[in-house]
């Protein structure tokens, strides 16, 4: 049985149509297959963590405002603690409240890891002023201390 010429341009034409798609599909895995490693190269170096950052601080009562904790000055209680990034622009980036011995921890959570500027402040409680300086450098190595005094 002879195919008419209409027939046989249709099924040219899908031929062509399957030749051309395989060719793509070829080429698209050749592709991937050269360029793979370099992907790979690219996407591994490339690392998201996060980056945790934490200090210590005591606050207590300067009762005779030298700005030295003497050994009879008591630690104060309950008295808040915040930080802020301020390179971002984060503020109250963490807050925390002096226990018994008038210690915090204060602890930060820094998705991404981007570079900080920690600035970390007391927040005096009605009836105390600071004696010591009221913000104080998140990267300073010197303890971390903040006096108060009733005023």
């Amino acid at each position: 049985m002879a195919q008419s010429g209409q027939t046989q341009r249709v099924w040219s034409r899908g031929r062509i149509i399957l030749i051309v798609a395989g060719v793509i599909v070829v080429v698209g895995l050749l592709a991937f297959a050269i360029l793979k490693p370099e992907f790979e190269r690219i996407f591994s170096s490339v690392v998201i963590e996060d980056c945790h950052w934490s200090r210590m601080v005591q606050v207590w009562n300067d009762a005779n405002a030298d700005r030295i904790r003497d050994a009879d000055e008591a630690p104060l209680a309950d008295v808040q603690v915040a930080v802020d990034d301020v390179k971002n622009q984060n503020l109250r980036v963490g807050v925390a409240t002096s226990d018994a011995n008038g210690d915090v921890l204060l602890s930060v959570f820094i998705p991404g890891c981007p570079e900080t500027a920690m600035q970390i402040y007391v927040e005096a409680p009605v009836g105390f002023c600071p004696t010591t300086p009221d913000h104080v450098d998140g990267d300073t190595a010197q303890p971390i201390v903040f006096g108060l005094v009733a005023c």
